[in-house]
Formats: structure tokens, C-alpha cells, sequence
């Protein structure tokens, strides 16, 4: 029996390329009835993207991030059924997470087999060991298998591969590496990772969002890994009749404003996207939040998420409000260019550079009549404890903002030696006209410290009486300190300037870090396996920023809600700043070192 929603669907499939599956294969519906496989609206947009790189003469690779219960193991086994129903010598694995959905992924399979029309049916060698395998001369067959617990794979060369709730699986990035390795990188091949959410972080969060950034940059470039978010909203089932007592005069569900419901929120945010929700919907949202997920909106976003960004909760409370953090992140962009500042002739130059770590990335050049603040995180060596145990060090991070635009113009990242970090903040400064500069005097920063001395930087962050629980000792010293005491009024100062729109940030790295600082039991700090270093970037930042001063001449702060020049990439030519140079000879001096 075909849904209502569904009845142009089953006419789409039974004239499209999906004829096969919908003639001869049954699945056991959610009515527990045994009926003809009908493709729903997932997992039609599923096929067309798989058809999408097959017309390109390319593999196929998925990564789909969705809600619970759209169809999408089904769509997959059902595709690969097909396949090793009618080539010959092809061989098919699907991975589940544990071993319960396993055996229900066997079982889909047995009566896919099992249901099969006469003139279809082929005869199997073996129909057990949770292995379909046809018999000779066919010889193609499906492996059903549970991560963790098995080794992944045949041994030999695998044609398609599913690998189902990727998010759970044990040790995922050493299982993937595994098995992937088995499946060539040919035309008529098929890889699809498939999972909802399990928190920030791991193979399939990392892997999902790598595909899902690069296809934003290259829309065109079909090859690799492609995105697919499957939301909530739209499936079709995901609605319930409203009861008259919940409808006001107008007829309409009366919304609940608070959380954890949060409706009135939910209703705007999606209809600034384009969607606009039904009160039906509403309603099975409502209900599922309160049956279903234990009152928790968190565990809901999860579950059913609206937006791919929603999906990944934090295993904490965030600190920052990811709404925030989604509008700043329409404002990042790639860097104009990656760079290191060096010496030449007496002068300092910004010198081009492949590195992806340990180098500049550049949004705008230093402008006349501009102030700038350089701050910079300093790595220590710790490391980011992850589920396997081991870590992840931490980085250097530092900062450029313009104090009038209040915008970060450049931001260094890498790992590089403490003198050469140093090095580069020197030049860097002094590149951006002298800019207020200051590295956190911890026990390492204190190395870059002595590179700015060293180099008789003349514009060094000097901290004054009060700003640390030393402060009785002397009131002028050298570099902003973060210490237990200012650590988390310098959050609470970040978070409030943030949703203000201040700073401008172009760098997505830092919004992904943001994402991840979470308050673990009373301490705010990354989530396991995540980092901070941009974050307490960040919130020094400012604190050297609003601790400076007014800013010299007439520059005065403009509305910091107004969205800078859109083309950021022709705002400023490249070159070199010498602050002996008048201002009318900027240009010319500029000029000199045009990259």
C-alpha cells in the first residue's frame, strides 16, 4: 500500500531508473504488512545524487547526515541488492554499529531475496553467516557485518559499501581506513557513510563536514565525498492532527514561547531559511520532544534536526549560542592569501606561501588611518583529550583586528617553533602599522615575549594594576597574562560581544571552535577531542583591545553591525607598510611589493 503523500512517487519510480527495485522488491512496512518497496522523497534525492556522479563517469561517495527514520538504510540496501542481482561478480558490505541492527539489516536483505519474483530469482550458494553470495556463474554476493566486533571487509576488492550510523561506531577513523581501502576508486563503485549526529567531533562529523565545505567552495566538482542532510521537516509522516483544545480564536496551535519547546524560535529561524512549518508540525514536534526525548530540546536537534549545524550537539552546554555563531559564519570566507612576513632590504614583506599551518591568512592589508591589535594564544603542549584516549596538542593561535572596523584582518595558526611564532608576530606587527601587540604570558609566551624585545618592538601591550593577582607587584608590565581570575569574566565579555556582531570574523576555523567550547560540569572549556586555542584568542583579543585606550586622531568606532566591502579579495592591494612613509606615499610604497 503506497502513502498519499507518496502516490506521485510510486508513479515517478515505476518510470524511472528505480523500475527494477519497485517491481520485485518487498520490505516489511511500519504496519508490520509486506509490501512493494516504494521509494519515498529521501530516498529519491538519495538516488539522484548517486545518478548525478554516475553520469560524470565518477565513483559514487556519499556522506549523508539526517533525521531519524527517513529510509535511507533501506534505500541503500536496496540499491545494492539490485546490483549484485544483475552484475555479475560484485561483491557489496554493509557495516552496521552494533549487532542488533545488523541482523535487522541481514533480515532486509533475506526477504529482499526471499520475496523475489521467479523470473529474477537467482539461485544462492549460501544464504547465512549473515552473507547472501549467488552461485556460479554469477557469483556476486552481500556481506552484512558489525563494526567493532568484526574485521571489515572480504580481503579482496569490495564494489559497494555501506556503512550505516557511522557516528556510533567504536574507533570509526581505523575501521573506515580499512575498508575503504578495499573498494577502488573506479567508476561503477559506491561508498555511502551514512549516521544522525552523536555529538562534535570524530570520523563521520569530521568527514561529513570536509565534504560539505569543499562542495560550498567547488559547487561544480562532483568527485569525492557528497553532502546530503536529510532535516526533519521533510518527511512527510513527521505531522499529527492539532486536538481543538490546543488551537486559539484564529484557529491556529497556540505556541509555547518557552524552552523546552521553544516553538515561536523554531517557527522564525526555519521561515528566515524558506520553510515554513505547518501547525501539524509543529505539533508531532512538540509531542516528540515530550515523549520521546525526555523534555530535552538538545537531545531532540539530535535526533531530528533541522539544520546540519543543529545536529551536532556538544556533550555539554554550549557557551556560545549557536544561532549567534550561524550568523557569523555567513560572513567567513577564504583568506585572499596565505603569507609570511619577512625582511628584505631593510623593509617587511608579506611572502606568499603554500602551507595550510604555520603562515598568515590574510583578509584585508593594513589600511592609513587605521589601528590594529596583534594577540596571540600561545601553545603550552597540552593536549585535547580524545575517545581513544591519546590527544591532539594544542595550537598557537593569534589575531589581527582593526580597531575602527572591529574586524579580525589575519589570524596565524600552526605549531611552529615559539622563537619563529614570535618571529612572525614581530613582523606581522609591525607589517599592520605598529599594531598593539601581545602574546598570553604564559610560561611559553614568555619566549615569544623576548622575540618582540629582542626585536625592540616599539609597541608592546603593557598591562596595568589590577588586570592580574599579581598586580600589587608592579603596575607596568609587559603582555596581557590570562589567569584564573579574568579567565571567565573574558569569556562572558566574549560571548556578550558576540552577539553584537563584534568582532567581524572571517576565519571558520575560529566559529568551529567556538562551537565546540562547552560548560563540562562547571568549567567552561573545549569538548574532548576539540580546541580552545582560537577561543582564548579571542577573548584576550578584546581584552587588549578595550584595556588600550581610545585609539589615536579622529578615528572614531563605527556601527560594527554594518557588513563590510563584499568583495574583501579587491578591498586592499598587497604589499608592504613602512611607518616613516607619509600617507599620501602609501600607495606608491605598496606598490613596490605587489604580490
Amino acid at each position: 500500500m503506497v502513502a498519499v503523500a507518496d502516490s506521485k512517487m510510486a508513479d515517478i519510480t515505476a518510470r524511472h531508473r528505480l523500475g527494477w527495485q519497485f517491481r520485485n522488491l518487498q520490505i516489511v512496512d511500519k504496519h508490520s504488512r509486506m509490501v512493494r518497496y516504494t521509494p519515498n522523497r529521501a530516498q529519491h534525492n538519495l538516488h539522484h545524487l548517486c545518478q548525478e556522479q554516475i553520469k560524470r563517469g565518477l565513483p559514487v561517495r556519499l556522506s549523508v547526515l539526517k533525521a531519524r527514520q527517513r529510509g535511507i538504510s533501506t534505500a541503500v540496501e536496496a540499491r545494492y541488492f539490485e546490483r549484485i542481482n544483475r552484475r555479475q561478480n560484485v561483491h557489496g558490505v554493509v557495516v552496521s554499529a552494533d549487532s542488533d541492527s545488523t541482523d535487522k539489516v541481514f533480515r532486509m536483505c533475506r526477504t529482499f531475496q526471499e520475496e523475489l519474483p521467479d523470473d529474477v530469482r537467482r539461485p544462492t550458494k549460501r544464504s547465512n553467516r549473515k552473507e547472501i553470495e549467488y552461485d556460479r556463474p554469477h557469483r556476486s554476493g552481500i556481506l552484512c557485518q558489525t563494526a567493532g566486533k568484526d574485521v571489515l571487509g572480504r580481503g579482496g576488492t569490495t564494489q559497494y559499501a555501506h556503512c550505516t550510523e557511522v557516528a556510533f561506531w567504536r574507533d570509526a577513523e581505523s575501521q573506515l581506513l580499512g575498508l575503504l581501502q578495499e573498494v577502488p576508486k573506479l567508476a561503477e563503485t559506491e561508498v555511502v557513510l551514512e549516521s544522525t549526529a552523536n555529538g562534535v567531533g570524530g570520523a563521520f562529523h569530521d568527514r561529513y563536514w570536509e565534504a560539505k565545505e569543499r562542495r560550498t567552495k567547488h559547487p561544480d566538482d562532483w568527485s569525492g565525498y557528497t553532502p546530503l542532510f536529510l532535516p526533519w521537516y521533510t518527511h512527510h509522516e513527521y505531522t499529527l492532527p492539532v486536538p481543538e483544545h490546543l488551537k486559539g480564536r484564529d484557529g491556529r496551535l497556540v505556541l509555547i514561547r518557552d524552552e523546552p519547546y521553544c516553538e515561536v524560535d523554531c517557527r522564525d529561524q526555519l521561515a528566515a531559511m524558506g520553510v515554513h512549518l505547518t501547525d501539524g508540525q509543529l505539533y508531532w514536534r512538540r509531542v516528540t520532544i515530550r515523549d520521546e526525548c525526555g523534555m530535552d530540546l538538545r537531545t531532540f536537534h539530535q535526533e531530528y534536526p533541522a539544520t546540519d549545524r543543529e545536529a551536532f550537539v556538544a556533550t555539554g552546554y554550549n557557551i556560545f549560542s549557536q544561532a549567534v555563531l550561524d550568523r557569523h559564519e555567513q560572513l567567513c570566507c577564504d583568506p585572499m592569501t596565505r603569507v609570511l612576513f619577512v625582511r628584505s632590504n631593510g623593509r617587511i614583506k608579506p611572502q606568499q606561501t603554500a602551507r595550510g599551518l604555520d603562515c598568515w591568512q590574510i583578509w584585508r592589508w593594513p589600511e592609513p588611518n587605521e589601528e590594529y591589535i596583534l594577540y596571540g594564544d600561545v601553545c603550552e603542549g597540552l593536549f585535547a583529550e580524545t575517545a581513544k584516549g591519546g590527544g591532539d596538542p594544542d595550537y598557537h593561535y593569534a589575531g589581527l583586528m582593526s580597531r575602527r572596523k572591529n574586524e579580525l584582518v589575519g589570524t596565524f595558526h600552526g605549531r611552529c617553533d615559539t622563537a619563529e611564532y614570535g618571529v612572525q608576530m614581530a613582523l606581522a606587527g609591525r607589517f599592520y602599522r605598529e599594531a598593539i601587540t601581545s602574546p598570553e604570558i604564559n610560561s611559553c609566551g614568555l619566549a615569544v615575549l623576548n622575540e618582540l624585545k629582542r626585536d625592540e618592538y616599539p609597541n608592546i601591550y603593557i598591562r596595568q594594576a589590577g588586570e592580574d593577582e599579581d598586580a600589587e607587584r608592579d603596575t607596568s608590565r609587559l603582555g596581557f597574562r590570562m589567569t584564573s581570575l579574568n579567565r571567565k569574566p573574558s569569556l562572558v565579555f566574549l560571548r556578550k560581544c558576540l552577539g553584537e556582531n563584534v568582532p567581524v570574523i572571517r576565519d571558520v576555523g575560529l566559529i568551529n571552535e567556538l562551537r565546540t567550547f562547552i560548560n563540562h560540569n562547571g568549567k567552561w572549556q573545549a569538548q574532548a577531542g576539540c580546541h580552545d586555542d582560537g577561543v582564548m584568542m579571542l577573548a584576550g583579543l578584546l581584552q587588549v583591545h578595550i584595556t588600550s585606550g581610545p585609539m589615536s586622531g579622529d578615528i572614531d568606532q563605527t556601527d560594527t553591525t554594518d557588513r563590510p566591502d563584499d568583495d574583501l579579495h579587491t578591498a586592499q592591494v598587497a604589499g608592504g607598510y613602512d611607518r616613516d612613509i607619509e600617507d599620501d606615499d602609501y600607495d606608491e610604497a605598496i606598490e613596490d611589493f605587489g604580490l
